[in-house]
This record gives structure tokens, C-alpha cells and sequence, in this order.
């Protein structure tokens, strides 16, 4: 039972120019599915999946006092089932997750944002039976599973769902093999498309999909002449127009063959295009005489004209300001791989990277790379930040980014006196996850600096506060919402706490 009290607590980090608002302690939940979500209204919910029987959905209102709480009770939504996404949709929370046992559905639950309550569930979509073994396989090949997807127009509330399987075959008489629906606000279908592929692939793979209000939506795919375990790989973007079920297709990279690929797309309103970053491997061969082959990561910005599908210009993700900082602070070159792609208020663009090595009990996360480019992908600031954390499971990004409309920050859980050791020192100590003494970092990256500090109390605290990366941020109130872990063993407490920036 999670037990809550009446009043918030405020903080104010001078330092930084950082309001913090806490709600009151409760106890630590069980290690499961937690999550965040902000209204436009000031509300915050606070999503806790209980017992593998259901939802519980605790209401804050904009004062940062607990207004209601609500079990929504689902026999669907256990400990196997798979979250596609959690928006605010027409002043609503809509939960889309989907089970893998049994038949894999698509479900999607309407929740007041007042009171917590469900307000309908829906069966959007189904998929042949997978059986647990096979699941289980899949995973282990870290295969692309036959599932869903849903991706949502940040500037409206209109959304896409997808319905794929593992292997899209060009040309099967079988049973259709992805559909893609178009949503508006109110939940209303106002478009649905059976994909057919371009001609030139014997199969598909889906990768990422984009919507543009309710003018169209648009979807990766990598191609395969031949088998889908072949390595190389072609980029396929399509587009699903309003008012049309037919497909328009384009291929990407035409000069280029893509093993292992990544790609994260994002649709740039201001200036009218399509960015895809793409992180694939690819080699270079030495001109000694041993011919050596070096395999390496490498990323790809492409920007998209929308309405041609036309590639207008690519730019290498290269990070030289990034590397360029490494050594200059810590005496390394950088290598992270980039992982993540921000569109900014002012127009420019962050990726984010990350250094990471895993092995086949353990993975550490190292030194993250902030680099900021020009709406024509030109490289303008670049960051490194020296750090090493040891995760116990599945590797993925150990640090937060925020855009105000002021300054950038970056959040990450860290051993307090890594703060104070000297800036070109190579060897933090390890910040472990779980366990140990750790305490949220705040960096305020300024022109060409950094400036850290703790966003919780001091370094010789009784009391370290680390930071559960579960947030959300909304940039229309430019406030940062996150679970924090208070205190240490038994005597530790959780709080949700709000971040905003002056």
C-alpha cells in the first residue's frame, strides 16, 4: 500500500536558478512499471502498475497536493504486457500497451485526468498467437518481434497505430501484414492503409513512424533483396497521405549498404522536413599490408523533403566539438554512439551519445555526449561529461536532456565526490545502480562550459537523493516531474519532485 500525506514541500538550488517542489513521502513501490505524465491543466499522474493485476493512478493537482487516487483493475495489463506509449490526449491520459501471451492485442485505456478513473477500454488490433518459448527465443536473438506501435504528433493529438509482423514479405496472398490507422483527437478512424512495399525487396523490417497531424503519416522500413537475416540493409520511407490508402515509397540511401541499423525520426515543423538519424556499422580497411578490417559505428542525419520523400542533404554526425572537448577536459578521444535526437525550442537540433561497453553480466554506461547542430545539421557547441555507472540489466541511457528556453541541463545519478575530482581526471569511481551512496547531478551546460551541482542537497548529506529515470517533461511549462529516491536501507522514501527553471 503506498502511503501518501496532504502537502508538498519547496526548495529553491540558487546555483542554478532551480525551483524544486516535492510531494510528501510514500513508500518505496515494488520494482515494476512506474511512470509520469503532465497535464496541460498543472495536474501530474502518477502511473504504478500493482501486483501484476492492474494499474493504481495517483492525481496531483498543480499545487503538488494528492487530489485522488484509483485501481483500474485489468487482468490484461500483467507483468508480461508491453507499453507502446502514454500521452495526454484531448485533456485525457491514454495508456497503449499490448500482451505478448495468449493472442497479442493492442489495447488502449482512457483515463481521467481528475480522478484516475477509467473512462473506456478499447481492443485496437490483434496478432497471431507467439507461444512463450518463442518469445522467449526471439528476445534472446534480439530479433524484431511481430507487434504494435503507436506514435503520436507532439503538436496535436493526432496518432498512428501499427500492426506488423517480424518479417513484412513483398508480394505474400497470405494474410495482410501490417496496417497502419490514422486517429484524430477524439479517437475518431480517419484513415487506415493495408501496406503494400516498393517493388525491388523480397522483405521488410519495421523500424520508426512519424505523424503530421491529420495531413499524413510516415514510416521506416529497412529492405532486404533477399532474406531479412542477410547484414545489409536499404532504408525505405513511406508515406501514408490523408484522403488515400496507397502508399508512396522512396529509397533512402542509394549510395549506401546498412548493417545493424538504428534510426530515430523526427518531423521538423519549422522547417518543413523530415530528420532521420541513422547509427549503423560499417568498416574501414587499413593500407598496411595486412589489410586489416576495423568494424565501428557510425551515424547519418538525413533531412527529408515530406512531400517528395527526396532526400534534400545528409550530414555526417561526426561530434568533432564533442571529441574536441574530451580532450581537451579529460585527455581521451570521445567515442560514445549517438542515441537520441532533440529538436530544440530554438530551432537547432541536440544528439545525444553515450559511451557504453557491456559484457554478459554487466553494462556500463560512460562519458555522455551532448552535441547541438544548426537547422542545417552544422555542428555549434558540443559537451562531454566524464562519468561511469555499472547497470544490472538491459543497457539504455543513463542521463536525462532538457531543453528550456533558456539554458540545456543534463540529470544523472552519480557518486558524490566524482563532483570535485579534477576535470582531466579519466577515472571516476563507479556509480552503481542499485546500492551505494548516489545523488542526482545537475549540469547547466553554458557556452563551451559546463557548471555541476547537486540537485538535491549537499555531498555530505545524511540523506543522498538520486533521481528515478522515469520523467516528464512539458515544455510548454518548461517543468521536469521525476520520482526521487530519498534517504538510504530502510530508512529511504520516495517523492515525486518538480523541477522547473528560471
Amino acid at each position: 500500500m503506498l502511503l501518501f500525506l496532504a502537502l508538498a514541500s519547496t526548495s529553491v538550488l540558487t546555483a542554478q536558478k532551480i525551483n524544486i517542489q516535492k510531494s510528501d513521502a510514500f513508500e518505496e513501490p515494488d520494482d515494476t512499471w512506474n511512470k509520469l505524465l503532465q497535464f496541460k491543466n498543472g495536474n501530474t499522474l502518477f502511473f504504478h502498475r500493482k501486483d501484476g493485476k492492474g494499474i493504481e493512478v495517483t492525481v496531483y493537482d498543480k499545487s503538488r497536493k494528492k487530489t485522488g487516487q484509483n485501481f483500474v483493475e485489468s487482468d490484461d495489463f500483467d507483468d508480461n504486457a508491453l507499453i507502446c506509449g502514454l500521452y495526454e490526449i484531448n485533456g485525457e491520459a491514454v495508456l497503449f500497451f499490448y500482451r505478448i501471451c495468449k493472442e497479442p492485442v493492442l489495447f488502449r485505456y482512457r483515463i481521467n485526468a481528475t480522478t484516475g478513473a477509467l473512462v473506456q477500454k478499447d481492443e485496437l488490433g490483434t496478432l497471431e498467437h507467439l507461444p512463450g518459448m518463442a518469445i522467449q527465443y526471439k528476445f534472446a536473438l534480439n530479433s524484431h518481434l511481430s507487434g504494435f506501435d503507436v506514435e503520436k504528433d507532439p503538436n496535436s493529438d493526432f496518432y498512428t497505430t501499427i500492426t506488423y509482423d517480424q518479417e513484412i514479405k513483398i508480394g505474400s496472398s497470405g494474410k495482410q501484414q501490417i496496417t497502419v490507422t490514422h486517429f484524430d483527437g477524439s479517437h475518431k478512424k480517419i484513415n487506415e492503409g493495408r501496406y503494400t512495399g516498393p517493388p525491388g525487396f523480397k522483405n521488410l523490417t519495421y523500424k520508426n513512424a512519424v505523424v503530421d497531424g491529420d495531413k499524413a503519416i510516415y514510416l521506416l522500413f529497412c529492405g532486404f533483396k533477399e532474406r531479412p537475416t542477410q547484414k545489409e540493409c536499404s532504408l525505405v520511407l513511406s508515406k501514408l497521405s490523408a484522403g488515400t490508402t496507397a502508399f508512396k515509397h522512396a529509397k533512402l540511401n542509394t549510395d549506401l549498404s546498412l548493417e545493424d541499423v538504428t534510426a530515430h525520426m523526427v518531423f521538423n515543423h519549422n522547417s518543413n522536413k523530415i530528420q532521420l538519424m541513422t547509427t549503423y556499422l560499417t568498416s574501414s580497411t587499413s593500407k598496411v599490408l595486412s589489410q586489416k578490417v576495423t568494424k565501428y559505428y557510425a551515424s547519418l542525419l538525413t533531412y527529408i523533403d515530406p512531400e517528395t520523400l527526396e532526400a534534400k542533404s545528409r550530414k555526417q554526425v561526426a561530434g568533432e566539438k564533442v571529441n574536441a572537448y574530451a580532450l581537451g577536459h579529460f585527455k581521451e578521444e570521445y567515442t560514445g554512439i549517438p542515441s537520441h535526437m532533440i529538436l530544440n525550442k530554438d530551432n537547432t537540433t541536440t544528439i545525444l551519445m553515450e559511451r557504453r561497453e557491456s559484457t554478459v553480466k554487466e553494462t556500463y554506461l560512460d562519458a555522455a555526449g551532448i552535441s547541438v547542430l544548426s537547422d542545417e545539421g552544422v555542428e555549434l557547441q558540443g559537451y562531454a561529461i566524464n562519468k561511469k555507472q555499472l547497470l544490472d540489466g538491459t543497457p539504455c541511457m543513463s542521463y536525462n536532456y532538457v531543453n528550456t528556453s533558456k539554458s540545456n541541463y543534463v540529470f544523472y545519478n552519480d557518486v558524490p565526490g566524482n563532483i570535485e575530482k579534477n576535470a582531466d581526471e579519466t577515472s571516476p569511481e563507479i556509480a552503481k545502480a542499485r546500492g551505494g551512496r548516489l545523488s542526482t547531478v545537475c549540469v547547466k551546460l553554458n557556452d563551451n562550459s559546463v557548471e555541476k551541482s547537486l540537485l538535491f542537497g549537499t555531498q555530505d548529506s545524511d540523506e543522498p537523493t538520486s533521481t528515478l529515470m522515469v520523467p516528464d517533461y512539458n515544455k510548454d511549462t518548461e517543468t521536469y516531474a521525476t520520482m526521487i529516491l530519498e534517504g538510504k536501507g530502510k530508512k529511504s522514501h520516495m517523492r515525486i519532485a518538480w523541477i522547473t527553471f528560471n
